[in-house]
């Protein structure tokens, strides 16, 4: 029951058997169950209570001598929060008599955290790698499980934070081997805390949950403080400001049941943090002077600097400017190695600076906080922890382009966009990491090597901006705020993505108020019919711009003004100015798979794939169907030979995870789904692939990076152009769309020209086909000129 985590289950049990064997204090039963007992009130973070049961010492009896090394185990643990070098002194005369192999172990761990209170992280390393390696020895599953999730922690430590998430992964699976419930609940906390710091906080909400769950089954109040701690921050993330609160409040309260004066002054200091979000100065202040209180009680705590965090901000809210820049200067010194406390001081610097008009201080400040976040993400090895970690820190992007665009230095401010925009796409495509410099110069000259007109947007709170770049010239569109934005492209997205939509007749408030904002002022300068290259921003990559309604004498769609393509950054676009094209058309056509639950046969899927071949008598081709579709014979075909790769089959989004986006192919061997995460991995050569499906563009927009999924991962790995679906599709219009799409690339088209030209025609013919829903999910995604 112990090892499986009921530790309130645990604690009724040996708490009866240790009172039947009171009166025979010198049994080795009794203690087995008084232990047991002080053992089982530890893991729930009772200290108190457990060091109560471990008052009296075992009678000095041979045969009890292993107990009571076990209870000056027990009492080390009990004093490691207070008196770790107590503790550590009993730990060490405890290992030097010990035989218990297990109990060995349990001192290794219990070293191992005691040293994780000090600097010294290698010798917590040390002594958890000695406890995996005799727990690995002596198969015990539930050891093994505690080492390497303490391990972990060492590495989170380091900032090795993909090692950590790693480590805490095996633990889980150890643990549940081991059906040990509160390290697996332990382990889970662990990776939320990990995923945290890397902004994914939809890992991180998935593992809280089962984590809460198991701490509350097993009254461990320690890790539920722990755990509400970070469910506050993922609510924080999300903006659930009073999610956050009550979270935060319940880490505070447990941790001042149990009297753990730094974690509460920490999680009064994160109430305080969600307060200054919303603004509630005078609230947040009083939890702050609560934080610095508590605080002062404790013995070297790391919250001291979070606290001074808060008094700067709240200091500058409140106009005391001189106040906060004193606290700002002062984190910098006192948080060298907190590099999200360092740039979050060098922004709130460059900000007070730009409202000041001290531009020239702001620009300093703003640059030296994007050299601390470059810092940060140079050491993350995995695509999407750079996403999410980007992610998260966009605001400060927003702040400083704000303030570039008030000094009207829109070439530094499309600069910095571009350093925060498709950044794991540029690594991984071009061998440069550094992002690229954009003056006017610059800009234009993109514009005329491309051969086309590029816009390119920036969403943000206080105000949104648009460029619109062409061979003579670079001008600047001030928009509304993003959630204005985003709040007419929910509503028209509503109308648009479903089959009765029809924006043309119903004249759709929605879409007439966000071409008046969005797009009337640049419309009117791009010359008809121009080739169009939109760089998106935010949930502008959700919306088909083609779809909004031209007003005037013949009110029509966007689609008949420009040919566009979208491009996941400018960036990506200039540093692939002459991309390599196949000597020779050659097609890898996959699709019409066998059914698998959840996912109906596709009717029309093999004659959309038989008309795209017969569009190419002579190429080279491999047809790959029903039984045949498979994602191993995928990887067979070699599709990093073939100039065009069709998919007509389902696609499955994954939104809180978008590298597990899948495209469903025939089942083998269980397996019948092509992840993004795995088409990431591979190297394309491709002009173009092709996705006939529903919603397969991509699964989430992340900030920064744009829209992830299936798209991205396809241009990530070498292709030239992705045409993929933001909505669900018609299975017949599809076809029809797919068969005149490959009509014109088979004429010399190129890829974005032909999907023009195919939704046009449909715009144009069978009136069946002329809503938006039918022609316009699919769109042309580029990284380098089409």
């Amino acid at each position: 029951m112990f090892v499986s985590g009921h530790l309130p289950k645990t604690i009724q049990a040996v708490s009866a058997e240790a009172d039947r064997w009171k009166s025979q204090p010198n049994s080795p039963w009794y203690w087995q169950f008084h232990l047991l007992h002080a053992e089982a009130l530890l893991g729930q973070g009772k200290v108190k209570e457990a060091s109560a049961l471990l008052r009296d010492p075992v009678p000095p009896n041979p045969e009890l001598r292993q107990m009571a090394l076990r209870r000056q185990v027990d009492l080390a643990n009990t004093s490691l929060q207070s008196n770790r070098q107590q503790a550590m002194a009993l730990l060490d005369e405890a290992a030097a008599a010990i035989t218990d192999p297990d109990a060995q172990i349990r001192i290794h761990l219990l070293r191992g955290a005691g040293w994780l209170r000090t600097p010294e992280t290698d010798r917590a390393e040390q002594e958890f790698t000695a406890a995996l390696q005799q727990a690995t020895a002596t198969g015990s599953a539930y050891r093994e499980a505690g080492a390497l999730n303490n391990l972990s922690l060492c590495k989170r430590r380091r900032g090795q934070y993909e090692e950590a998430v790693a480590l805490a992964a095996q633990a889980v699976a150890r643990a549940v081997r081991a059906h040990a419930g509160l390290v697996e609940a332990q382990a889970h906390n662990n990776l939320a805390n990990y995923y945290l710091y890397l902004g994914n906080t939809g890992d991180a909400s998935q593992h809280l949950q089962q984590a809460i769950k198991l701490f509350e089954a097993t009254d461990d109040r320690a890790d539920l403080m722990i755990a509400s701690n970070l469910l506050g921050i993922v609510h924080d993330g999300r903006d659930d400001v009073a999610g956050a609160v009550q979270s935060y409040e319940r880490a505070y309260h447990l941790a001042v049941e149990l009297d753990r004066k730094a974690d509460a002054a920490l999680y009064a200091a994160n109430v305080a943090i969600a307060l200054i979000k919303d603004k509630q100065w005078e609230t947040a202040a009083g939890w702050n002077q609560k934080a610095a209180a508590i605080d002062a009680q404790a013995d070297g705590t790391p919250t001291a600097s979070y606290i001074a965090r808060n008094q700067a901000r709240i200091a500058d809210a409140q106009g005391n400017v001189e106040d906060a820049t004193r606290a700002c200067r002062k984190l910098l010194v006192d948080a060298q190695k907190n590099q999200f406390l360092r740039w979050e001081a060098y922004e709130l610097l460059g900000s007070m600076d730009a409202r000041g008009h001290r531009f020239r201080q702001a620009n300093d400040e703003f640059a030296s906080a994007l050299s601390v976040i470059n810092g940060a993400r140079s050491q993350l090895e995995s695509p999407q922890n750079r996403i999410t970690l980007l992610s998260r820190l966009i605001p400060f992007y927003q702040e400083y382009v704000d303030s570039l665009v008030e000094q009207g230095n829109d070439g530094l401010a499309l600069t910095v966009i571009e350093s925060s925009r498709a950044r794991v796409l540029a690594e991984s495509l071009r061998r440069n990491s550094e992002p690229m410099a954009f003056d006017a110069a610059r800009l234009k000259r993109l514009a005329e090597a491309t051969n086309s007109v590029v816009v390119s947007f920036w969403m943000a709170p206080r105000r949104s901006f648009a460029w619109l770049i062409t061979s003579r010239d670079v001008q600047r569109f001030v928009l509304p705020p993003a959630a204005e934005i985003e709040g007419l492209i929910t509503a028209y997205g509503n109308s648009v993505e479903h089959s009765w939509g029809d924006p043309l007749a119903a004249k759709d408030p929605a879409g007439t108020k966000l071409w008046d904002v969005l797009l009337a002022p640049i419309a009117q300068k791009i010359p008809h019919g121009a080739r169009l290259i939109v760089v998106p921003d935010g949930m502008l990559n959700r919306l088909n711009l083609e779809t909004l309604v031209v007003p005037g004498p013949t009110p029509h769609y966007w689609l008949e003004d420009a040919q566009m393509a979208i491009a996941p950054s400018m960036t990506l676009l200039a540093a692939n100015l002459k991309p390599s094209h196949a000597a020779a058309a050659s097609l890898l056509l996959m699709g019409a798979p066998v059914p698998v639950a959840g996912f109906d046969r596709l009717p029309q899927a093999e004659a959309e794939i038989a008309d795209i071949r017969n569009r190419f008598p002579s190429a080279e081709k491999a047809v790959l169907t029903g039984p045949a579709a498979t994602v191993a014979a995928y990887g067979r075909a070699t599709p990093s030979k073939f100039s065009f790769i069709h998919f007509a089959a389902h696609a499955e989004p994954n939104p809180e995870s978008p590298l597990e986006s899948a495209i469903v192919l025939s089942p083998e061997q269980g397996q019948y789904r092509l992840k993004a995460r795995d088409i990431v991995g591979s190297a394309l050569n491709a002009d173009l692939v092709t996705i006939s499906a529903c919603r397969s563009a991509g699964a989430r927009v992340y900030a920064g990076e744009g829209l992830i999924g299936l798209a991205w991962a396809f241009l990530e790995a070498g292709s030239n152009a992705v045409i993929a679906g933001l909505w669900d599709v018609n299975d017949g219009s599809s076809r029809l769309l797919m068969d005149r799409l490959y009509a014109g690339i088979a004429a010399g088209q190129s890829p974005a020209v032909a999907l023009h030209n195919a939704k046009v025609a449909m715009l144009q013919g069978d009136p069946r086909f002329r809503k938006p829903y039918f022609w316009a999910p699919f769109q042309s995604y580029v990284r380098t000129p089409w």
